[in-house]
């Protein structure tokens, strides 16, 4: 008998940086995200911070898609910092400008409302405009991705961390092993 023949079609979603890495894929779907972050003792004094949310995505048409992507239950326990709340609220538009499947190459253009709809007590509270784009090639069982976003300040100067534009970039590798396995690798830049 023969192998069963593995399918280049199965990549897998960003796992690292849920609320900015963005792929080029339009899907629907629903998206559990639980981070846990531990601090170091020489940042905020030691502690962690944990976050619970529910991305949505809907497929509007082939290459538009409605992205529901921050959201969620924050908790932060540190020596400076010991508070539990609501993230703000995320929604955008993804367009998929190139699909082409024969060739494993699909890319994107985004933007997105961040509202101050959070508590400031975790640090949220704050209103921005997200612009990104987003780029994913495949080369058989390899499929790599990469996203970029800009986020414009709207805020008054009220935020609990202030506000400023800034510059976030996302790298995605991933090997299909077979059907339910794909080990892969994430490399995320804030400036």
């Amino acid at each position: 008998s023969a192998a069963p023949e593995i399918r280049n079609d199965i990549v897998v979603h960003p796992v690292t940086g849920p609320y900015w890495h963005e792929d080029s894929f339009i899907t629907t779907d629903l998206r559990p995200v639980y981070a846990y972050h531990h601090f170091p003792g020489e940042i905020l004094g030691g502690g962690h911070a944990t976050v619970s949310a529910m991305q949505l995505r809907i497929a509007l048409t082939n290459s538009l898609q409605l992205v529901a992507y921050k959201d969620g239950w924050m908790e932060v326990d540190t020596p400076g910092l010991n508070d539990r709340g609501w993230n703000d609220i995320a929604l955008g538009l993804k367009w998929a400008f190139i699909q082409n499947d024969a060739a494993q190459f699909h890319a994107a253009l985004g933007v997105g409302y961040e509202f101050a709809s959070g508590d400031d007590n975790v640090l949220q509270d704050d209103d921005e405009i997200r612009v990104w784009l987003s780029a994913n090639k495949g080369f058989g069982r390899l499929h790599l991705g990469a996203t970029v976003n800009y986020f414009f300040a709207t805020d008054n100067g009220d935020s609990p961390l202030g506000d400023s534009d800034h510059l976030s970039w996302h790298l995605h590798a991933d090997y299909q092993v077979c059907d339910w396995f794909s080990p892969l690798i994430e490399v995320n830049g804030y400036h």
